[in-house]
């Protein structure tokens, strides 16, 4: 049977040659890179580009879009000095490294760990989400964002209330709001780069699980400032979300759906991971030349992608979408002004996640509907 390889050395009918997965790669590595001007988050170019492409080529899409984009957007947080540049550049390329050594333990004891325990996970999910509560200081607030945005979850996720239910509530919650500048104070070290697989592989587990949930704890171990300790564990847990169909066999992120739906295979999975490494280091190229633009000139192009966006979301997700969307926006903004973080938001993921396994959103279900 012939392989990628053979398709790609002496091309095949039906298949992507070389140069057209060359430029697949340079198109995906580009579009991820405008995240270091305009905070668009790469879930919502997958839901353009990404859908019916062939497995290899699909593989190194989202693989090259995914690192390009989370490369540019943590560089983008940085001051705009060099130096400042550099340091988080060298985290990022650490953390992944780190990470993709630890893969075959993902493909293996995390494997084994998520069979075992996967009746408790929900308990895991419900801690980790007091814990982020508490490493606010408003608590009263942080607790009103996370059960708003999980109320709102569950009825978008559950209930049908909209077409394209996360693009609506991603838009509401990230696309409309400016993006702090934070100024990394201290160098993560080694503890952070063997803390960030770690947690990576345990946060695949659990559903819905992002890396605002391991912050708190790492926080606690490390006096690390949200920039300088939140890249590598950032890029751990998007590796590891790629590869999670292939490793418990759930997909845990748009990415991975994507590769499980295009019928990626682990040839697939290691050239895209080739083709991430790639990405990575052209991303940082690409941010560490790039020219300063204006403020004004920022303003422009971020208010250009989320006219786009705003035409985007009754395009994709129909009139309810912009109810959505709009809910979204207004807990977001209320998470911004009282100081609470933006985490918080993704209470839409987490209580859904923790509310189904133990009967809620059936009981509420049936006592709707009369039954």
């Amino acid at each position: 049977m012939a392989t990628w390889r053979d398709e790609i050395n002496y091309g095949g009918e039906g298949k992507l040659d070389a140069v057209a997965l060359a430029a697949l790669f340079l198109l995906a590595t580009v579009l991820g890179t405008t995240a270091y001007y305009v905070p668009i988050h790469y879930n919502a170019i997958l839901s353009f580009f990404a859908l019916g492409l062939e497995p290899d080529a699909s593989a190194v899409f989202v693989f090259s879009i995914t690192f390009s984009s989370l490369c540019a957007s943590l560089l983008g947080e940085c001051e705009k000095t060099a130096v400042s540049i550099i340091s988080q550049a060298r985290q990022i390329l650490a953390g992944f490294l780190a990470s993709a050594i630890c893969l075959p333990i993902l493909f293996t004891v995390i494997a084994l760990l998520f069979a075992c325990a996967r009746q408790y996970l929900t308990i895991v999910l419900a801690f980790l989400c007091v814990l982020l509560i508490a490493s606010n200081k408003d608590k009263i607030s942080a607790s009103l964002v996370l059960f708003s945005s999980g109320a709102l979850g569950l009825i978008v996720l559950f209930f049908g209330f909209c077409q394209n239910p996360l693009f609506a509530l991603f838009t509401g919650f990230y696309a409309f709001q400016d993006r702090k500048t934070k100024i990394e104070t201290q160098k993560p070290g080694v503890l952070l780069l063997l803390l960030a697989p770690l947690f990576g592989m345990l946060l695949v587990m659990l559903p819905a699980a992002t890396p605002f949930l391991a912050q708190p704890i790492i926080s606690a171990i490390l006096p690390l400032s949200h920039a300088g300790g939140a890249a590598a564990l950032v890029v751990s847990k998007a590796l590891f979300d790629l590869c999670s169909a292939f490793a418990i066999g759930k997909p845990r992120s748009q990415g991975s759906a994507v590769l499980q739906a295009a019928g990626a295979d682990m040839q697939s999975v290691f050239l895209g991971l080739c083709a991430g490494f790639l990405s990575l280091v052209l991303a940082i190229m690409l941010c560490i030349h790039a020219p300063r633009i204006s403020r004004k000139l920022e303003r422009r192009l971020i208010a250009c992608c989320r006219v786009l966006l705003a035409v985007a979301v009754p395009a994709l997700c129909g009139l309810e979408g912009i109810l959505v969307c709009a809910a979204a926006f207004c807990i977001a903004k209320y998470a911004q002004g009282s100081g609470c973080s933006q985490g918080l938001c993704l209470g839409s993921l987490y209580l859904p996640s923790i509310a189904y396994p133990i009967g809620i959103v059936p009981a509420v279900a049936r006592l709707c509907l009369g039954i």
